[in-house]
């Protein structure tokens, strides 16, 4: 404030050098229409000004205050992003670097669980090979006594009907090892 004042008091010191040069400083009315009064200007121009640092110098100056802040704000969290952004940079590098001791550990592991995984499946299908066999001979060892059954079953009715058959055609008494002798090869011979 004090450079304004000091700027209002030289206009009054300067006046006189001016005098000289037919400039109005003061003059107002119609006598002076070509040459308008300076010192009028001036001052309205200094109260002008002097209004407008008086309204606005503080919402201004708040606004800059703020602005700056923010700027400060903003510069910090840049900052701490670009730490934070160096810091994830070196830890990729060096997990870049030990990518390969990385990828061995886990191919060790992979094999492993693979092995540990066929193991379990190679037990499982000689367990499911052994109850199929298992169940394969219990199968056919019931159907070989099936047969076996059934074989003796046919074989004494076709003893039977040839028995039948030679005491139809005979009609006499003959030895009993006779008649087996022959109904036994008849029978083998309709079994061949």
């Amino acid at each position: 404030m004090l450079n304004w004042l000091f700027f209002v008091v030289s206009i009054f010191i300067i006046k006189p050098i001016f005098a000289s040069n037919n400039i109005n400083w003061w003059g107002i009315g119609g006598s002076y229409s070509n040459n308008p009064a300076m010192g009028w200007h001036i001052i309205t121009f200094i109260v002008f000004v002097g209004s407008l640092m008086y309204f606005i110098y503080k919402p201004l100056s708040s606004y800059f205050k703020e602005r700056s802040l923010s700027i400060k704000d903003t510069i910090f969290e840049v900052q701490k992003a670009n730490k934070q952004a160096k810091t994830t940079m070196i830890l990729l590098r060096d997990r870049l670097l030990n990518l390969d001791k990385e990828i061995e550990v886990l191919n060790i592991k992979a094999t492993k669980i693979g092995y540990s995984e066929k193991k379990k499946l190679l037990d499982s299908a000689n367990l499911t090979k052994s109850k199929i066999r298992s169940d394969a001979v219990s199968i056919i060892s019931s159907e070989l006594a099936f047969a076996k059954n059934e074989i003796k079953v046919f074989l004494v009715k076709k003893s039977l009907v040839c028995v039948l058959d030679i005491i139809k055609n005979r009609k006499i008494k003959i030895d009993n090892d006779l008649i087996i002798n022959e109904c036994l090869s008849n029978i083998s011979k309709e079994i061949v």
